[in-house]
């Protein structure tokens, strides 16, 4: 359990905030997943340096209107992300560099979106399920195949879980793809290589949202950490469904680089 009591400057509790505090609501994500989203924000933006002792547990109750139980789960959970340490006596620190976080390269292009580094790129298969429709709630984007092979996997860099997907491919184009493909290669590129007609149209949705217990297992977060949700389908020249993706993507692994530099052009 995490304690308040502290040996710290006095400037520490009369820290002025530079910005007024958020208006926490009830919902789907809990107060304290809140709260440590926003202490999240600040502490990787660099408004606390490595070193820092954050403003006491009574401080952050006052500040953020919250409840101490809530802000020591939300404290826990920044603790168990490796950002801050919690020491009994000693206060909160923080011990995590904004230099030190690291953001994958996603996605300008579907080039860079289906590119992957041999050496350091792995898939973990977890289910793979013939002849599936696509999803009732889709997306309603293209027509469908008469099947589609369903595939949950975890995609992993050097070791480390980022992304969580499922992906339904059209079963006769999946038929094409050689054997053990499918844990060396991004299917985006294998449906792009193996289709009998080019892929003419695509569309991807993102949202914002906390990890519920299944994403926090298969990518190795605490629970409510953010994640990015992913929705992908490409059509083929006639308008037909080839892929369809769902993916779960690790808040902190995650970036997208866009260059806007078109809509300057006269």
């Amino acid at each position: 359990m995490i304690s308040s009591t502290r040996s710290k400057p006095k400037h520490e509790e009369d820290r002025v905030f530079p910005r007024p505090a958020p208006v926490f609501t009830q919902g789907a994500t809990t107060l304290y997943a809140q709260f440590a989203s926003v202490l999240r924000g600040r502490i990787l933006g660099g408004e606390f340096a490595p070193g820092d002792l954050l403003p006491s547990i009574a401080q952050l109750c006052k500040t953020y209107n919250l409840g101490r139980i809530t802000v020591s789960h939300g404290l826990q959970i920044l603790a168990d992300e490796g950002l801050i340490t919690v020491e009994r006596g000693r206060g909160t620190q923080v011990i995590h560099s904004p230099g030190e976080r690291q953001t994958l390269p996603m996605f300008k292009s579907l080039t860079t979106m289906s590119y992957t580094d041999p050496e350091k790129y792995s898939v973990q298969l977890d289910t793979r399920l013939t002849g599936q429709p696509l999803p009732d709630n889709r997306w309603a984007v293209g027509e469908p195949f008469d099947s589609y092979v369903r595939i949950d996997k975890v995609d992993s860099d050097d070791g480390r879980p980022y992304c969580q997907s499922t992906v339904y491919v059209a079963e006769a184009i999946s038929r094409k793809f050689p054997a053990g493909a499918e844990k060396k290669y991004k299917l985006f590129r294998l449906v792009q290589k193996y289709s009998s007609m080019p892929i003419t149209g695509g569309k991807e949705r993102f949202t914002v949202a906390a990890a519920d217990i299944h994403e926090a297992e298969k990518l190795r977060i605490p629970m409510a950490a953010p994640v990015a949700h992913a929705i992908r389908v490409f059509t083929d020249e006639r308008n037909r469904v080839v892929y369809y993706g769902i993916s779960s993507y690790r808040g902190d692994l995650f970036g997208i680089e866009l260059d806007l530099s078109e809509h300057f052009k006269p």
